[in-house]
């Protein structure tokens, strides 16, 4: 395997300036039998997030049993011809909530297709580019913050169908409204004499 092609230090020199996944720290799993690489990626991502390292498939599912983990880094060709692809199906089964980065040194687009079909989120080649690993973490956390939106307004509008009591045609056109902009950021004007339950819609 290849080791990666910047070293922390040289990253620091190309961009001051923290990815947007820095101002959310993670826990991730870096799986790699590169010692090199696996280094390389423990101390620089290990300065936003908590970072579990393995060497071997074992070693992976160990961590994925014992932690909770946001993301997965797995290195498509493992020792002992253990299959990244594999491994993959294996951490979905244990939690799918776990979002998979492959990484590999051999850029074989049925790799790329194979890791994807079984629920990779993303596809990083080495010798690996930092600039281009932050943007798929950043892309994972946006994703993440907007999922995590998205449930709480789901929940919130849940509780407002607990709440609000009543079968007359003014509640069902005002919660008509609510369901059509559920879910979506826009500023909503709400009228209504004091006392009326304005802000259970809120």
């Amino acid at each position: 395997m290849s080791a990666a092609k910047s070293t922390p230090e040289t990253d620091e020199m190309q961009s001051k300036r923290p990815p947007k996944h820095a101002n959310k720290p993670m826990s991730l799993l870096i799986v790699d039998d590169d010692e090199n690489v696996l280094t390389y990626l423990e101390k620089r991502l290990a300065k936003h997030h908590k970072v579990y390292a393995a060497r071997n498939r074992v070693e992976a599912i160990r961590h994925i049993k014992q932690n909770s983990i946001d993301i997965a880094l797995l290195d498509v060709f493992l020792q002992n011809g253990d299959s990244g692809v594999e491994l993959l199906k294996k951490i979905r089964k244990i939690d799918e909530e776990t979002e998979v980065i492959m990484i590999s040194g051999q850029n074989r687009i049925e790799t790329v297709v194979s890791a994807m079909q079984h629920g990779a989120i993303d596809y990083v080649s080495k010798p690996i580019d930092p600039r281009s690993l932050d943007t798929v973490l950043d892309k994972i956390c946006i994703n993440r913050r907007m999922r995590a939106a998205s449930n709480r307004m789901a929940k919130k509008h849940s509780d407002l169908n607990d709440q609000i009591i009543g079968a007359s045609a003014a509640i069902k056109r005002a919660m008509s409204h609510v369901n059509q902009l559920k879910g979506h950021e826009v500023p909503v004007f709400l009228l209504g004499d004091t006392g009326t339950g304005k802000e259970l819609f809120a």
